[in-house]
């Protein structure tokens, strides 16, 4: 007994401590259940981020195969993510150098290996699967576990082929603005405020500005302007660069006196603040022209023989207007000098350019400024213009006064004419390359690139775009001798050029192209260089011969097939006739191209043909029609089944005509028809005899009818008598 309380002792024991533990493994269950759902809300989370993320995205293991990727991705590469799981990420992520064209390393290696992130180099393309190519930016970073270790590569990339593109135009264009900047005859400095506008740090300095400077432009870029130039801030021209970094309105610097213990001399400044912050002084060494004055003030002898002598206008100018000139400035208007002899200056200049002046003069007059220098027109005696290059100078009296204006007139009305012609050019030329369906190329005498067009780069797949100043052969050096000996003609003053020319290539690739070489010529008439316009015709030459194929076969069906097959154009005039229609009508292919089908058609059916014809203009651009035509068999039956061919606009161009002689079924049908009208009277006469005996067996029914009932009623009356004589025979 006390054996069963023991075990009926520890079964409870063991009842509870199951229980307790299988509350506590409940619990355990509950805490993993409510884990894996917020885990499966993260995964949720990240694969919605991805999904949505603007940057495509690309997932690998360790061994660099791909097990996810975003639809950016897939848009990008041109793969699924169901045909890129699992494939080598360099199979999916094709990339290459643009410049150099090399096949660019895959990432993930090194990001393995170094467990770093990894920025692509510049210049990377991606070729889609589906042919397209994108410029990227792209980096690369691990994937780890919680532990740190990394089970793989994550890939974001982004399209930037646009900016890339943009990036580039404007890199070229800064090519050519410091081409620009380098060869101006002015001095060109760029200076960029520093310690809050107290100075000023020099971003850039042209060859002018070396050269009159006498220092390098490498040893004055990031250096302040005071210290290059001490004497700038005696000199007033750093107040007046203060002023236009504060203001953006361009100043212009009166001529002044620039020394430091290197160098000395008279400078005119343009100063103005350019959209960065930046500001640009444009300015000229006028020493020399300074010194001319100071030594004309000292002896107005010889500057009367220099003013005379000179070759380019000279004017000495009255405050009130009234003008002394020298005889180039006289013939250069068409005037003597006795004609221009205290004549005002407005009244030779155009009156809506006077105030202009007045103004441009007006600082000289106050006393601010000594020089001026703009460019104005005159009004010739013969009534045109002249443009003039003009420099002003004021002359003052012992007291500061102004006295006159010595002015220095050049006529640049040539060079004015000539930068208009050449700006129309550049601009026309330009216009033409840009929006010209071929390639385009311009070359020198040496055959050097001078310019090339975007669809020359891309068409001819040329490596390195930058290839202006690089010779043509460099470019290409597998071209065939043929064309080069077409650009010695071209050089000679030729004009060659071909429709379809077969360009082999040392790769082994062929290319078929249309294309034109050509002279250019200098302004003196000599040849300058030659213009080599090109367009690779590959695709229409392979399309061109398989549509000879197509029409071979096309035209041995339609000649050996006995329907007749025609084309004719809108006024119905034969395009093309099989030789059944000519074997049908009796005449040559000759004789029928080009003459209208209608007088071969009957009189009758010429209305309805016509109607026909011009159902074809309209959905579903197809009719049958039956007609009577003149043969050589004379007048025979024909059916056509007519359809319009439209051009890439929709519009019918061509007609094209099937059709077959129904002169049999048409004779059989008009015998029916006969047979049909004879029977049908045969029925009708029948039908009218079968009417008159029914009328009379109507009418015999009628009055036999009439008898029988005249007969019930005479039995009816011979019945009532018999009642009434019986009745009478009973009484």
């Amino acid at each position: 007994m006390n054996n069963s309380r023991s075990n009926e002792k520890d079964s409870t024991e063991l009842l509870k401590k199951f229980r307790a533990e299988n509350k506590s493994l409940a619990g355990e269950l509950k805490k993993l259940k409510n884990e894996l759902e917020s885990l499966s809300d993260k995964v949720e989370y990240y694969r919605t981020t991805l999904l949505y993320i603007g940057d495509a995205v690309i997932a690998t293991d360790i061994n660099g195969r791909i097990f996810d990727m975003n639809p950016v991705a897939e848009n990008l590469t041109g793969w699924s993510i169901k045909q890129a799981r699992k494939k080598p990420l360099e199979q999916v992520f094709k990339i290459e150098n643009t410049i150099s064209g090399n096949k660019a390393d895959s990432p993930v290696k090194e990001v393995v290996e170094t467990g770093r992130i990894k920025d692509l180099a510049n210049h990377i393309k991606l070729k889609s699967r589906n042919g397209r190519e994108y410029n990227i930016a792209d980096s690369a970073a691990p994937i780890r576990n919680k532990g740190g270790e990394i089970t793989g590569v994550v890939i974001v990339f982004r399209d930037v082929t646009e900016s890339y593109h943009v990036r580039k135009e404007l890199q070229e264009s800064e090519v050519r603005f410091h081409e620009l900047f380098n060869h101006m005859r002015s001095c060109v400095a760029v200076y960029r405020s520093v310690n809050k506008g107290n100075d000023f740090e020099i971003v850039d300095f042209n060859v002018a500005a070396s050269k009159t400077e006498k220092i390098s432009r490498d040893k004055v870029i990031g250096r302040k302007v005071t210290e290059v130039f001490p004497g700038s801030v005696d000199m007033g021209i750093v107040d007046i660069f203060k002023k236009v970094c504060e203001t953006g309105e361009p100043e212009y610097f009166p001529t002044s006196y620039y020394k430091d213990e290197r160098i000395q001399g008279w400078r005119e400044n343009y100063v103005y603040k350019l959209p960065s912050g930046d500001i640009v002084a444009l300015y000229d060494d006028i020493t020399d022209r300074i010194n001319a004055k100071e030594e004309l003030r000292e002896s107005e002898a010889q500057f009367r023989t220099v003013f005379e002598a000179a070759n380019v206008g000279k004017s000495i100018t009255l405050i009130t207007g009234e003008i002394n000139v020298n005889h180039a400035f006289s013939d250069m208007l068409g005037y003597t000098q006795e004609e221009l002899q205290n004549k005002k200056w407005q009244a030779i200049t155009p009156p809506e350019e006077i105030d202009a002046i007045q103004k441009k003069l007006e600082p000289l007059t106050s006393g601010q400024k000594d020089s001026a220098r703009f460019e104005k027109r005159y009004i010739h005696k013969n009534g045109s213009h002249v443009w003039a290059d003009v420099s002003v100078v004021m002359n003052r009296d012992g007291k500061g006064q102004p006295s006159y204006f010595i002015t220095t007139v050049i006529d640049i009305t040539d060079r004015k004419i000539a930068e208009d012609r050449l700006k129309h050019s550049y601009d026309l030329m330009r216009y033409i390359i840009e929006h010209t369906n071929s390639a385009v190329a311009v070359h020198d005498k040496d055959l050097r690139y001078i310019y090339v067009s975007q669809r020359y780069i891309d068409q001819y797949k040329v490596k390195d775009a930058d290839i202006i100043g690089k010779h043509h052969y460099d470019v290409f050096p597998d071209l065939p001798q043929k064309w080069r000996d077409v650009h010695q003609r071209a050089l000679k003053g030729e004009v060659v050029s071909a429709d379809r020319d077969k360009y082999e290539r040392d790769d082994g690739s062929v290319q078929w192209t249309r294309w034109e070489c050509r002279p250019w010529y200098e302004s003196d008439g000599s040849i300058g260089g030659i213009v080599v316009y090109t367009e690779v015709i590959t695709e229409q030459v392979k399309a061109g011969e398989a549509l000879r194929k197509s029409e071979n076969i096309y035209r041995l069906l339609v000649e050996n097939q006995t329907d007749m097959v025609v084309k004719v154009d809108l006024r119905g005039k034969f395009l093309y006739v099989s030789p059944s229609y000519c074997n049908t009508f009796g005449k040559a292919e000759s004789e029928l191209i080009g003459k209208t089908f209608l007088p071969l058609v009957h009189e009758d059916d010429r209305k309805a043909t016509q109607k026909a014809m011009e159902s074809l203009y309209y959905p579903p651009y197809k009719v049958y029609l039956e007609q009577r035509a003149l043969t050589q068999e004379g007048w025979r039956w024909l059916a056509w089944n007519d359809t319009a061919v439209l051009d890439k606009k929709g519009n019918v161009k061509e007609i094209i005509g099937v059709g077959r002689d129904i002169t049999e079924r048409k004779e059989a049908e008009i015998e029916l028809r006969k047979l049909k009208d004879n029977l049908e009277a045969e029925v009708e006469k029948k039908t009218g005899e079968m009417r008159d005996q029914l009328i009379k067996l109507e009418r015999f029914h009628d009055a036999t009818v009439e008898r029988e009932f005249r007969i019930k009623e005479l039995n009816d009356e011979i019945a009532r008598l018999k009642d009434e004589i019986k009745v009478l025979r009973d009484h």
